[in-house]
């Protein structure tokens, strides 16, 4: 009884996803069903379906964009196995960060020496 159990929670992008996916066959299986045929079904049941889940799917959204800013804030992103060279990508943003600090600096030296009366 002591056990503490962790329960895998799905990634808010592959809910949003699945939610919006869902949500389009459901439209276009009932434009199927009232006669409706071929491309004009599937663009039809895109319009529709991206205007539900526009209003259906906004916590979805909210969630999704809450996962986007915390991986791109670094917190929760790390690379996969297997991924070789690729995973030095984990470290790109503190790399460019860096580099921006000193092209700041090294810009301000610049100013600094050309304009001596600042």
């Amino acid at each position: 009884m002591g056990e503490n159990r962790t329960v895998k929670r799905w990634s808010p992008v592959i809910v949003y996803t699945s939610a919006r996916l869902a949500l389009f066959i459901v439209v276009a299986t009932l434009l199927a069903i009232a006669g409706m045929q071929g491309i004009l079904l599937l663009m039809v049941a895109l319009v529709v379906s991206g205007l539900l889940s526009y209003v259906l799917l906004s916590r979805l959204r909210d969630a999704v964009s809450a996962a986007v800013v915390g991986r791109v804030e670094g917190r929760t992103w790390s690379p996969p196995a297997g991924w070789g060279a690729l995973a030095g990508l984990g470290g790109l943003r503190r790399r460019l960060e860096a580099r921006t600090t000193a092209e700041d600096e090294a810009d301000d030296a610049r100013r600094a020496v050309e304009e001596p009366g600042t």
